[in-house]
């Protein structure tokens, strides 16, 4: 249906060089309250030629493949009427119908298959030609109209790395992506999880981190179930290491198809986090790891538990070390870093003196994840908390005389 007008202008152009020449288009021959399938059935086997117009591979193409297979199948010859496929020229064939000769859709090679369809009897296996006196002429400005529905086919592009996601039906509201979803397109994304192109369901594609009980999940999970109660979530916040250990991705729900209130489908978008040298400069950067601690790991221990659960201290532990591993990027303590960022003398051993009780503090929450004491990783975070203020209070007072020297 969505090629309709692509196939009665291919009718229209081949129709016109024969009155001995009918060609049945479904959606156009097919009027309201006849019976389709029965009809459907009738035309391919009284049909001598099935010629698919392959337009754009992405689409869903089952139940053409399926009329291909009933054509043959109706074949009281045992299987001797043709199929040609007509096929989008930056494409390939349908795998189906890989043993088949098909037509790439280019003006010299539509304009040949009209010739053997209408002067010669090779395709058609009939006693005599169509016509066989049709000009080369009317052949090539035919095989231009052809082609021209081909070449006008839009192919989307997506710049990024996504998932296309088939959904399970009547799934309801979910708390999360049902891991059973089925793949469907990838654009490259298999790579970032250092999975197969083979792989086809979401839970398949993220097993690895949901053994690790990964905060990204949950993240994206709950955008997910907000998406399908109607609500607007929160950006999400937490990111994924990819698997090559080089690139930091973080996930976003991009869209979520629903039929009435019945989700169907949803796109998952990957966005690789730029890397911190290109944004805004080293001082901008340093504000923005410690805005991230304050409100990925900070801002959160204020509504974790007291005492702390497991999960809170996986949550929070987990989003620690990510941010970290960044921040080790940023020789964020060093002397030649502090020189170049800090011209003012009170400032870089502010810095300093912050430094070396970060490290203290770092090494007494590793003590504490060690024996497990929730109460000393409450403690040691509070202590890196103070610590994470005073530090951003000086850079970002830092970063506003860089914004405005004359202030």
């Amino acid at each position: 249906a969505e090629d309709e007008a692509t196939a009665i202008a291919v009718k229209t152009a081949l129709e016109q060089f024969s009155g001995e020449l009918r060609c049945f288009i479904s959606g156009d021959s097919i009027v309201e309250g006849e019976n389709w399938r029965q009809r459907l059935r009738t035309e391919l086997r009284e049909s001598d030629l099935l010629l698919l117009l392959f337009t754009e591979p992405t689409r869903a193409w089952d139940w053409c493949l399926y009329e291909v297979g009933l054509f043959l199948s109706l074949d009281d010859n045992g299987g001797g009427k043709p199929v040609v496929c007509m096929y989008n020229p930056d494409a390939d064939l349908p795998s189906p119908l890989a043993t088949l000769q098909g037509v790439r859709a280019t003006e010299p090679d539509v304009s040949r298959f009209i010739a053997r369809l209408i002067r010669t009897m090779d395709i058609t296996g009939g006693d005599n030609p169509l016509n066989a006196n049709v000009t080369d002429e009317g052949i090539d400005q035919a095989a231009a109209v052809i082609s021209d529905q081909f070449m006008g086919t839009i192919h989307p592009y997506y710049a990024c790395y996504r998932v296309y996601l088939e959904l399970p039906a009547d799934i309801g509201e979910q708390p999360t992506i049902p891991s059973e979803s089925r793949i469907v397109g990838s654009e490259g994304t298999m790579r970032i999880f250092g999975r197969l192109a083979g792989t086809t369901t979401w839970g398949e594609l993220v097993q690895s981190f949901a053994a690790d009980n990964a905060r990204w999940l949950d993240e994206i999970g709950r955008v997910f179930g907000d998406a399908c109660g109607g609500r607007i979530s929160t950006p999400t916040t937490h990111t994924f290491r990819a698997h090559d250990g080089a690139r930091i991705f973080r996930p976003e729900l991009y869209r979520l198809d629903k039929k009435g209130n019945t989700p169907v489908a949803a796109v998952v978008m990957f966005t690789e986090e730029v890397a911190p040298s290109k944004v805004g400069g080293p001082v901008f950067n340093r504000l923005r790891i410690a805005e991230r601690y304050k409100t990925e790991v900070f801002d959160r221990l204020e509504t974790a538990s007291d005492p702390l659960t497991d999960g809170d201290v996986t949550e929070l532990t987990e989003s620690f070390d990510l941010i970290r591993e960044e921040a080790k990027t940023q020789n964020v303590f060093e002397d030649e870093t502090l020189r170049t960022s800090f011209p003012d003398a009170e400032m870089k051993d502010a810095i300093r003196n912050i430094g070396l009780g970060w490290d203290e503090g770092v090494a007494a929450l590793g003590t504490s994840r060690e024996t497990g004491d929730k109460a000393g990783i409450r403690t040691a975070l509070r202590s890196l908390d103070e610590l994470n203020d005073r530090y951003r209070a000086i850079v970002g007072r830092r970063y506003l005389e860089l914004l405005d020297p004359d202030a």
